[in-house]
């Protein structure tokens, strides 16, 4: 977590280039925490992707809020599974199966 006031583009950059999730103090108590959350969640779902056959999707749900420490009601959680874990898509890039996600 950052003050708007106290870090710059630099210290911002780093962090996203070695993949470490950020937000603004002043954004804590508002929808800003969503992306964050939001793209937690996603990075969380991709490290699962190998392992999805035989997977229930709710329970899936289950473990990446478990793995990223994310509090969410059974309902959020229900809805998470539904508009992205369900919608997972198999596609082709460069000439081999990808899983690709719904965002």
């Amino acid at each position: 977590m950052y003050e708007y006031e106290k870090c710059g583009t630099a210290i911002k950059n780093a962090l996203a280039q070695h993949g470490i999730y950020y937000c603004a103090i002043d954004d804590f108590c508002t929808a800003g925490t969503e992306d964050m959350k939001r793209a937690v969640l996603f990075a969380e779902l991709e490290k699962h992707l190998p392992l999805l056959v035989g997977e229930n999707p709710l329970d899936l749900t289950h473990k990446i809020y478990e793995a990223t420490r994310v509090t969410a009601t059974m309902k959020e959680m229900e809805n998470f599974c539904n508009r992205y874990v369900k919608t997972l898509k198999l596609k082709i890039v460069e000439g081999k199966f990808v899983i690709e996600i719904q965002k």
